[in-house]
C-alpha cells in the first residue's frame, strides 16, 4: 500500500452513524492484518484502527507457523524405547531435527515500511513471527495501548527515524523471543510508560509441558535516539544479554535508563541524560551486569544507581547532582567505581555504606558541595572536642545561674570594706597649729 508524497494513501475506521472515523472499540473496529508474505507501506496514513490486542490491534504484520517436525503417525515401542518409568523417548535422528528448528523457521512476514503515520490505533504497528523488517521515517502517536511492538519471534528488523509519542503505555516495545533489533535515530516522548521496553528473557524458566524454550534472547542496540518526558523510564533492558544502549540523549524521564531482571553484557556508553526525576542510570536486581561508561549526567535525584547487581562504572561526568552522585545498595561484588567525575550539592558524592563487595578506585569528587541538611548539621556539631566544649559551656551557664540566685537584689560598692582614714577620725593635725595653740 503506497502512495506519493503530494498525494499520501489513507485508510480509517468508518462510524456511519457520525460520519466519521469510528472511535468507539466497544463493539470492534476496523483494523489492517498482513498474514506471511511481504508487507510494504509508503507514504500512507492509517488512523483510528483495531480494537484488540495482537492481530486485531490495527495494522499488524504476522508470520505463519512453519510445519512441524512431529509425525502424524503414533509411536511404536520399537521407533521410541521406553525410559525409566515408562516414559516413551523420540528417536535420537528426530531429536535432532527437532534441534535445529528455530524460531525464525515461524517468522515468514517480512516488511519494508517508509513514511507511514499511524495515529490512535488500539496498537500503532503490531509485528510477530517476522525477520527482515525495516521501519523508517514513520510516525506513531495516540495509541490506546503501545506505539511499536515487536512481539514474538521478531529478528533482524531495523528501525530507523521513527518517532513513537503520546501512546497510553510504551512508545517501543521488544517482547520475549525477539533479537538482533537495531534502533537508530528513533524518538519516544510523553508516553504512559516506557519510551522504549526491550524484554530479552526466556520464554520459560525451565522444563515445561509444551516445549517453550529456556534460552534468553538479546543483541539489540539503540543509538542515537531521543527520549523525553516520558512518565516511568525512558529506557528498560528487563533480561537478555549483549546489549547495546549508546549516543541517545534522555531528559525528564522518571528514570533514565534502567537494566534490570538478569539482564547481562549491557553496554550503557557516551549517553546524555539531563534532569531524570530520580536516577539517570539504574543497574539492580541480581544477576544483572552492566558497563556504565562515558556518559554525560546532569541533574536529578542521583546520577548513577547500583543495587544488588554488578557494574562497571567509570569515566562518566556527573554535574548539578541534588542527593547522590552514585549509590551503591546491597551486594556488589562484581562494581567497580573509578575515574569518574562527580560534582553537585546533596547528601554524598559517592554512597556506599549500605553495601558490600565493590571496589571503589580513584574518582575526582572536588567539586561536590555537601548539602546542609538536619542531619548533616547535627552531625558536625557533636564532633567529640565540639561536645567537650558545649558540656563546659553548659557547666559554667550552670554555675552562673546558681550563684544568681542566692546574689544579693541590692548592689553595694565592692570596696565597701576599704574606707579613707579621714572618715574615721578628725584627720590629721597640722605641727603649727599645735604650736599655736600653746
Amino acid at each position: 500500500m503506497g502512495g506519493s508524497e503530494a498525494s499520501k494513501v489513507s485508510v480509517t475506521s468508518w462510524d456511519s452513524t457520525k460520519g466519521g472515523p469510528d472511535k468507539s472499540t466497544e463493539d470492534g473496529r476496523a483494523y489492517i492484518r498482513v498474514v506471511g508474505g511481504h508487507a510494504s507501506f509508503a507514504h500512507s496514513d492509517v488512523s483510528y484502527l483495531g480494537f484488540w490486542s495482537g492481530n486485531t490491534g490495527g495494522l499488524s504484520l504476522t508470520g505463519t507457523d512453519a510445519v512441524g517436525s512431529f509425525s502424524e503417525e503414533q509411536p511404536t515401542p520399537a521407533q521410541t524405547p521406553e525410559a525409566d518409568g515408562g516414559a516413551r523417548l523420540l528417536p535420537e535422528a528426530e531429536l535432532q531435527n527437532l534441534s535445529q528448528e528455530s524460531a525464525q523457521d515461524y517468522s515468514v512476514v517480512t516488511a519494508g515500511i517508509e513514511n507511514l503515520r499511524v495515529g490512535n490505533n488500539a496498537f500503532g504497528l503490531f509485528v510477530t513471527n517476522a525477520r527482515d523488517v525495516v521501519i523508517k521515517d514513520t510516525i506513531i502517536y495516540g495509541s490506546l495501548v503501545d506505539g511499536l511492538v515487536l512481539h514474538r519471534f521478531v529478528s533482524n528488523a531495523t528501525i530507523t527515524g521513527t518517532s513513537s509519542s503520546g501512546n497510553a503505555v510504551d512508545g517501543f516495545s521488544i517482547g520475549r523471543s525477539t533479537e538482533t533489533i537495531s534502533f537508530e535515530n528513533i524518538q519516544a516522548r510523553e508516553n504512559g510508560r516506557n519510551g522504549l521496553s526491550m524484554d530479552g528473557r526466556p520464554l520459560a524458566d525451565g522444563p515445561n509441558a509444551v516445549g517453550t524454550a529456556v534460552d534468553g534472547y538479546g543483541a539489540n542496540q539503540v543509538s542515537g535516539g531521543s527520549f523525553e518526558k516520558n512518565a516511568r523510564y525512558g529506557i528498560e533492558v528487563v533480561g537478555g544479554a549483549g546489549l547495546t544502549i549508546r549516543n541517545n540523549w534522555l531528559a525528564r524521564n522518571e528514570v533514565g535508563i534502567v537494566a534490570t531482571d538478569g539482564a547481562t553484557d549491557v553496554t550503557i556508553a557516551n549517553n546524555t541524560l539531563l534532569d531524570q526525576n530520580r536516577q539517570a542510570v539504574a543497574v539492580r536486581e541480581a544477576g544483572s551486569r552492566a558497563e556504565v561508561t562515558g556518559n554525560t549526567i546532569t541533574g536529578g535525584d542521583t546520577g548513577i544507581y547500583v543495587r544488588d547487581a554488578g557494574a562497571v562504572v567509570k569515566e562518566n561526568t556527573l554535574s548539578n547532582i541534588s542527593n547522590h552522585g552514585i549509590t551503591l545498595l546491597g551486594d556488589v561484588q562484581e562494581t567497580s567505581v573509578e575515574g569518574n567525575y562527580v560534582a553537585g550539592n546533596g547528601s554524598t558524592a559517592i554512597w556506599a555504606e549500605a553495601s558490600a563487595g565493590a571496589l571503589l578506585g580513584e574518582n575526582d569528587i572536588l567539586a561536590w558541595v555537601p548539602a546542609y541538611t538536619v542531619e548533616r548539621v547535627v552531625k558536625s556539631v557533636f564532633q567529640p572536642l565540639t561536645f567537650i566544649w558545649f558540656l563546659l559551656g553548659a557547666l559554667l551557664l550552670v554555675t552562673a545561674a546558681a550563684r544568681g540566685k542566692n546574689a544579693e537584689r541590692v548592689l553595694r560598692s565592692p570596696y565597701a570594706d576599704h574606707v579613707p582614714l579621714t572618715s574615721l577620725s578628725r584627720g590629721v593635725v597640722p605641727y603649727d597649729d599645735v604650736r599655736q595653740l600653746q
